[in-house]
């Protein structure tokens, strides 16, 4: 209520910067607050629209306040992402409603403004747009992949920024723990999807420096960040790579990738499912996806084709998985004598015992039988 009549009072008085920054205040508290668990389920979404609403029109009418905004929602991802109160929040709802409606609203506001308020982004905010690229490792994969495609469209016309994407993921790929790598393979991908949507046949470097014939807005990288760029140019030059030519780019990448398939399990399941998505998207990556996984599939084949069962299931990899994503490939030479074989498999092959309940949650048949059917 003291939001609304401090608005009220700034209006009166014609104090209109006062007034914009209330605006900005209430946008900002129907985005992160939750309601009263009174409330209907439609409520907290119908809330955070209002918000998102409010803040677009400021960001638009306003420019002294967009680098305030962009300061704020990046803070809000923050928070949400490293608070346990946000998910208290949700979880004392009766009926909860779904968890991005709290945990992702920052991230439906930043796609809100790429996509309605791209023209307004000058140079000192797409300064803090890379910054948050930055930090894309730090997010967990839930958080950090809607926030690529929320800047999708901007990656798409600012080739500095996703030279810096590029360059993060890079980084990501080669620390130890999972969360960073899984952001690192999906980071990646979204290069590929740039790539993807790609529409003329100007060369795209994804990691050039900025020339004097270079229409796109320069972007400021500290020395450190130079010779990162500096390096990862020298790489990718070599291959001349061509704006739209999805295959040049992926296997640029087939490195990263190939490491990606000697991390942990979460890793690997990440790079199945994202290998299968793009596939699906760009049929013209079946042949070079094919040759990053079948390899690796091959080591999970029995040989001998007297033997059952064909596939061997282990603990330490997502063979279902990884078989979806060759199988997605479409090449029958590949898998059709696997999925042959597995056309006469037995339940003992996998050795499962018929008389047992395989439908308990927890136990060890359980997990098996799912694997199997998977």
């Amino acid at each position: 209520l003291s939001m609304f009549l401090d608005v009220i009072a700034s209006s009166a008085q014609g104090q209109v910067e006062s007034l914009v920054m209330s605006a900005v205040a209430v946008g900002f508290v129907c985005l992160t607050s939750s309601p009263p668990s009174c409330l209907k389920q439609s409520s907290p979404s119908v809330v955070v629209d209002l918000g998102i609403q409010v803040l677009r029109h400021t960001f638009h009418q306003h420019p002294f306040v967009r680098m305030s905004i962009l300061d704020r929602l990046t803070t809000a991802l923050r928070q949400h992402v490293s608070s346990s109160s946000s998910i208290d929040k949700i979880n004392n709802l009766v009926p909860p409603p779904p968890i991005h409606v709290f945990i992702l609203a920052p991230v439906k506001l930043l796609a809100t403004l790429v996509d309605t308020c791209l023209l307004d982004l000058d140079p000192p905010l797409l300064d803090r747009v890379r910054d948050l690229i930055d930090h894309l490792p730090a997010f967990p994969l839930h958080v950090a992949t809607p926030i690529l495609a929320a800047l999708g469209p901007l990656l798409r016309q600012k080739i500095p920024l996703r030279n810096a994407l590029v360059l993060t993921m890079r980084k990501a790929m080669f620390k130890r723990d999972v969360a960073p790598r899984t952001v690192g393979v999906v980071g990646l991908c979204a290069v590929l999807e740039c790539a993807m949507h790609a529409n003329n046949a100007r060369p795209i470097y994804l990691t050039q420096r900025r020339t004097s014939t270079t229409n796109t807005t320069p972007i400021l990288f500290s020395a450190s960040q130079q010779g990162g760029l500096q390096m990862s140019q020298s790489i990718l030059d070599s291959h001349d790579v061509d704006q739209g030519n999805v295959v040049s780019v992926f296997r640029q990448f087939a490195s990263l990738f190939r490491k990606a398939l000697a991390c942990q399990r979460q890793v690997r399941q990440v790079l199945y499912r994202q290998c299968k998505t793009m596939t699906k998207q760009c049929p013209a990556l079946r042949g070079v996806v094919l040759d990053l996984l079948g390899p690796h599939l091959q080591t999970y084949v029995e040989p001998n084709e007297a033997l059952s069962p064909p596939l061997y299931l282990t603990e330490v990899d997502d063979v279902p998985l990884l078989l979806d994503a060759v199988v997605a490939c479409e090449h029958g030479d590949a898998v059709g004598s696997v999925l042959e074989r597995l056309k006469h498999v037995d339940m003992e092959d996998f050795e499962l015992d018929k008389t047992c309940d395989a439908v308990v949650p927890g136990s060890p048949t359980h997990q098996r039988a799912n694997d199997v059917f998977h």
